[in-house]
């Protein structure tokens, strides 16, 4: 691979890493922006979606505080504005690199978030965007999350986790009645809806990222500190559960091609807000596309179809 370069730059003020693939430097980029807050992917990248290298340079890299961007730093500098304006800034330097005006944007669950923001913020800086385990409005998916938790209780024979979600009740505004509720919901839930055939969170998580050779042992110690950090920047957010419409209003205006690939198993990001949400935003060109074998991260329950389908649009 002619381009293959692992590199520590200075975004806003803070040292990140990056890694950049391709096999052409007049190539379009696409620059992927991983979930969490607090999850690197270059580990998936680099198993899962390199054939793009054939018509793309892909970049991925660690946001602030977290993996290979590690840093001591104050949890005031790790809002959600801090996040959008790396992307920013990412999206700038790659395109001097490369000599190039804009760049194509994928965002994974949080980073579909911040991606969002960024793309509606200045839309100069990109050519199109694709969002999968799309966050649209996390208080709204709370709600669909305890129906679908609920049924499937019901659908078992499960009279104790039923009992349970009853007591609960509905939640309102992202909250349930209980001052405790989410801490009680959540376990529920992935065990009520999580595919069981699948491999634990262990296995499909935390093993391949601390197995791959993608990482340096820092970047691997600086995963769990990056975590402790965010968990400490949180609560100063002002927010808790993202929504797009809070933050670009109740139909989003996009001036780019903006597309989403959603899993229909994914309960994460529940698929059932996608189709409304498409419905709503203004953009020269939108459409979701439904995998139909995918949870919360299409690109790589589903490489070859995600690759196949980010083709076909990002041209």
């Amino acid at each position: 691979m002619k381009i293959n370069k692992k590199l520590v730059v200075s975004i806003n003020g803070f040292p990140q890493k990056i890694h950049i693939w391709g096999q052409d430097p007049t190539n379009s980029i696409i620059l992927f922006v991983h979930g969490g807050p607090g999850n690197p992917f270059r580990h998936r990248i680099r198993k899962c979606l390199l054939p793009l290298t054939d018509r793309y340079i892909i970049a991925a890299y660690d946001q602030r505080g977290v993996g290979g961007s590690y840093r001591k730093m104050d949890p005031r500098d790790l809002r959600p504005s801090d996040y959008v304006k790396d992307i920013e800034c990412w999206a700038e330097w790659l395109s001097r690199r490369f000599d190039q005006k804009q760049v194509y944007l994928v965002g994974e669950s949080w980073g579909s978030f911040i991606g969002s923001l960024a793309v509606a913020e200045r839309p100069e800086l990109f050519k199109g965007y694709i969002g999968y385990g799309q966050i649209v409005d996390m208080k709204a998916s709370l709600t669909i999350q305890y129906h679908l938790a609920l049924e499937a209780a019901l659908k078992r024979g499960d009279e104790d986790k039923e009992k349970t979600l009853i007591g609960l009740g509905e939640p309102s505004d992202g909250r349930f009645a209980k001052k405790n509720g989410l801490d009680i919901f959540f376990p529920l839930m992935y065990q009520l809806l999580e595919d069981p055939d699948q491999p634990s969170f262990l296995k499909r998580e935390i093993y391949p990222f601390y197995l791959s050779a993608e990482y340096s042992i820092k970047d691997k110690i600086n995963w769990s500190k990056g975590k402790a950090l965010l968990d400490a920047a949180r609560p100063s957010w002002g927010i808790d559960m993202p929504s797009l419409p809070e933050f670009l209003g109740p139909s989003p205006r996009f001036a780019i091609p903006y597309y989403v690939f959603q899993g229909r198993k994914d309960f994460i990001t529940p698929w059932q807000q996608i189709p409304d949400y498409i419905e709503k935003i203004e953009a020269p060109k939108k459409e979701a596309v439904f995998f139909e074998h995918s949870g919360h991260v299409s690109a790589f329950d589903e490489p070859q179809r995600f690759m196949d389908e980010l083709r076909k649009r990002f041209n």
